[in-house]
């Protein structure tokens, strides 16, 4: 037997990404988007964001667009979140060896809907 799920609401969340290669690290804290500073070639650097609990279960899709797609990587891209569960998503990038100095940037957007079973 299966169960019912209504859908009772559908929050989308956009966030500016970006990186820039260069030949330093450097970091960029911006707690309104998922930057990542610079970053050399051959390395890579970590953010992670946090699903706010809801009384309700939680469906999140994660959509990246624009030239930093070549880079960046999420541990899931459909998450199915429990009523009153917390939720990290970890966003990572890797920048491999000879990729030319300069910003790569993007969108991140984030779809999350409510169900009440």
């Amino acid at each position: 037997m299966g169960a019912f799920y209504l859908k009772t609401n559908t929050t989308n969340i956009v966030y500016n990404t970006s990186v820039i290669v260069g030949d330093r690290v450097g970091f960029d804290l911006n707690p309104d988007a998922i930057t990542f500073g610079m970053v050399p070639s051959g390395n890579y650097a970590s953010r992670a964001i946090n699903i706010i609990p809801s009384k309700y279960d939680q469906s999140v899709e994660i959509f990246v667009k624009g030239n930093i797609t070549e880079f960046l990587t999420t541990g899931e891209n459909s998450i199915f979140i429990k009523a009153n569960e917390n939720r990290k998503i970890n966003f990572d990038i890797f920048i491999p060896a000879n990729t030319l100095f300069g910003e790569y940037s993007g969108q991140v957007k984030i779809k999350i809907s409510e169900f009440k079973t």
